[in-house]
């Protein structure tokens, strides 16, 4: 039977009309909060007539659940709470804010910057021999090789190892050569305990004749003459303009040259020679007082075998053995921008995967900036990597790694003696600065300092050690 009350008693509505609007009803089967009398929501009043229209009811619901929803939105930022049907709105209120507090603390500040680095023996670096020839012995991989040992043999003669940072150049065949690489020569025949007699001087100019034809070392040795005059050349006329004249007999006499003792020069004397001549015997070569490019590798220490390029039976056209240094050492790509927080001769702190902590120093910071736009497309170039080298004190500590990832602190500024907070502490004030908020809700203005990890120092009128201040979590 039909309700005729339909328009005029709400709480008499059919099943059909209950399923019609609910199918308008926002968020499925909730119902929507309307609120008590003058809690500032919207109601529905049970007095409304029910539309005619369907899509002009759904219109109206929507429009007065849309406007409650602000309403409430609105009034839960202002007042801090969040209305909810069930009562929640009552329950938030009643709960307290909590508030985080800090001390005041005088500490010591210190900035510094930590970078992932690896600990191994370095970048490898390829050798190549001089001359030309056929190779009949290399090294292993792994191999240590230091000063006076055989690198490698070429057509079954020992090539030395020498420390220096210049190669061996030319044929050192004469008396009265001068220059950095007979410095090699004498640093390290003195440093294998052979007398070499003494040094000219520097200033001193050296005469020097062309190399004789002669094998006899003496005779070699008498075709150098030195004149010791410090800062004061000779006479042309005494070195014979650099041009051979004749003597009595009617043969030309060798052309001579002049040559002024550099700082880090060395002169090839006879008492070096005769040097020369006994290592060589002690090496199973020739002893013939001549050093030829062939037989000698020069490198700034000790090397250690990374990889073996050629093999036995190959010509010389190309490297042969690649190496590493022989200590461990930790490398890094360290961002260019704090790339000026890093220098050489820092003393550095490195820890390893197992915690253990050992330490370094800087040797070297690279000065060109390797782009890494190619691993991180659309960055610009500035935000590029400088190469870091850092040597630890001890391989002790790392003798059974041959590479491992590391973590390296850089030390920076360090305050000590400061009053600090932490940083969630500061309150920016609208009219400028930072201020600190007391525990009783006072305010004390504070100008900031160095930050570190977290924490500020913080200096102003009314600031103690122990302080009680409000902040965030």
């Amino acid at each position: 039977m039909r309700d005729n009350r339909r328009g005029t008693d709400s709480a008499h509505v059919s099943p059909e009309e209950t399923m019609r609007l609910a199918a308008v009803r926002p968020l499925g089967d909730v119902e929507p909060y309307a609120g008590r009398p003058g809690d500032g929501a919207v109601t529905e009043s049970s007095a409304d007539p029910v539309p005619v229209s369907r899509g002009r009811s759904a219109r109206r619901r929507r429009t007065a659940v849309g406007v409650a929803v602000v309403l409430l939105a609105t009034g839960g930022a202002a007042t801090g709470t969040v209305l909810w049907p069930d009562g929640g709105a009552e329950r938030a209120a009643a709960e307290p804010q909590q508030v985080e507090l800090a001390t005041v603390s005088r500490t010591t500040l210190s900035e510094s910057l930590s970078l992932p680095g690896n600990l191994g023996y370095g970048a490898q670096r390829t050798l190549h021999p001089y001359g030309g020839g056929r190779v009949t012995w290399l090294p292993e991989v792994g191999a240590t090789i230091k000063r006076g040992q055989t690198i490698w043999r070429v057509d079954d003669r020992p090539v030395v190892l020498l420390y220096g940072d210049t190669p061996v150049f030319r044929p050192l065949d004469r008396a009265g050569l001068v220059g950095r690489d007979v410095r090699v020569i004498a640093d390290h025949l003195r440093s294998l305990g052979y007398d070499i007699g003494a040094q000219l001087p520097e200033g001193t100019w050296v005469r020097s004749t062309a190399a004789s034809s002669s094998s006899d070392p003496s005779a070699r040795e008498a075709d150098a003459t030195t004149t010791a005059q410090p800062s004061t050349a000779p006479s042309p006329s005494a070195s014979d303009g650099g041009s051979g004249t004749q003597a009595e007999d009617g043969r030309a006499k060798p052309s001579t040259t002049l040559t002024k003792v550099r700082k880090g020069d060395a002169v090839l004397t006879p008492s070096l020679i005769a040097a020369i001549g006994r290592w060589q015997r002690s090496q199973d070569m020739d002893p013939s007082g001549v050093i030829r490019p062939a037989e000698v590798f020069v490198t700034s220490g000790g090397v250690r075998v990374g990889k073996v390029l050629a093999q036995v039976g190959d010509d010389t056209s190309t490297g042969l053995i690649s190496v590493t240094s022989t200590g461990k050492q930790v490398t890094l790509a360290v961002h260019a921008s704090e790339a000026g927080s890093v220098r050489e001769d820092a003393r550095v702190r490195v820890t390893l995967p197992d915690q253990r902590q050992v330490h370094g120093t800087v040797t070297s910071v690279g000065t060109v900036v390797q782009d890494d736009e190619a691993d991180n497309p659309g960055r610009s170039a500035t935000a590029g990597r400088v190469a870091v080298t850092v040597r630890l004190d001890s391989d002790d500590e790392v003798r059974r790694l041959d590479s491992a990832p590391v973590q390296v602190e850089f030390p920076g500024q360090t305050k000590r003696d400061v009053l600090a907070v932490p940083v969630g502490a500061l309150l920016a004030l609208s009219e400028g600065g930072y201020a600190l908020r007391t525990e009783d809700g006072r305010l004390v203005a504070v100008e900031t300092g160095m930050f570190a990890k977290g924490m500020v120092e913080v200096t102003g009128s009314g600031l103690r050690e122990g302080l009680r201040v409000e902040t965030a979590s």
